[in-house]
């Protein structure tokens, strides 16, 4: 008999846990930038600025707010490059692979058969799987020919396509957001939507066995991803979460 209740306890224990684990707090996650999904690929080793031509290609994308005033004395240039192989050395482990997308979203309905609070016809979220970052930064005076090597912009691709009709809520809770939405005077039911994706892969970028300079040839670079979960906000600050939901 103790030990039965032993292990009740136990259980007892957990479900916090457990629940805490289904329902995790609120984060931030960096934007699925141009930058950030390069620093993304130097992590996982599919980006690798080891030559001088890669090095400043990256110098110049990333980070031109702190090199642009070395560029101009050769002497001050090869010391920079020096700093920036050393903040690539501490950083590399620390940059984020999981970025954020964020929109908004418009709600239409409840049904009252499907217990789905539906999404408004235009906002869908229908098979949703790529997400295109913004260009390459081309900020005078970092605007170098070298930059060339690397991609005009990422297309990052999920393997698991989202497809939700709406938000699967009891008939309290759907009455409960939509009386946020009125008290708030927002009469579109415009709620706030991020996409929280795991940068997993992607082509290589970088100089190889076969060519000292190898690189994107200006062109768009697929990256691969996983979905990992999608958060519904009601503010445009991304605090105040309503609804998590973990794609399969």
């Amino acid at each position: 008999m103790k030990k039965m209740l032993s292990i009740a306890t136990f259980f007892l224990m957990l479900l916090p846990a457990m629940a805490l684990a289904q329902n995790p707090p609120v984060r931030s996650y960096p934007d699925l930038t141009y930058v950030n999904v390069l620093q993304a690929m130097i992590k996982l080793g599919k980006f690798k600025p080891e030559t001088t031509e890669f090095l400043d290609a990256y110098s110049m994308v990333a980070h031109c707010d702190v090199v642009q005033g070395s560029f101009k004395d050769e002497f001050r240039w090869n010391q920079a490059r020096d700093a920036m192989k050393k903040y690539l050395a501490v950083r590399t482990t620390k940059f984020p692979t999981r970025l954020a997308v964020r929109s908004r979203i418009m709600f239409d309905r409840y049904d009252l058969e499907t217990k789905y609070y539906l999404f408004s016809s235009s906002t869908p979220v229908q098979k949703i799987n790529t997400f295109t970052t913004d260009t390459r930064p081309r900020t005078e005076p970092c605007e170098r020919p070298t930059n060339a090597l690397l991609p005009a912009h990422f297309q990052v691709i999920t393997n698991n396509p989202v497809t939700l009709p709406g938000l699967r809520l009891s008939e309290e809770q759907a009455k409960d957001l939509r009386q946020k939405f009125e008290q708030a005077g927002n009469a579109n039911r415009v709620a706030y939507i991020r996409f929280n994706i795991d940068v997993t892969d992607a082509e290589y970028i970088g100089p190889s066995v076969f060519a000292t300079q190898q690189g994107a040839g200006d062109k768009p670079w697929k990256i691969k991803a996983t979905m990992h979960s999608i958060e519904f906000f009601s503010d445009s600050q991304y605090r105040n979460r309503f609804f998590y939901y973990v794609p399969l």
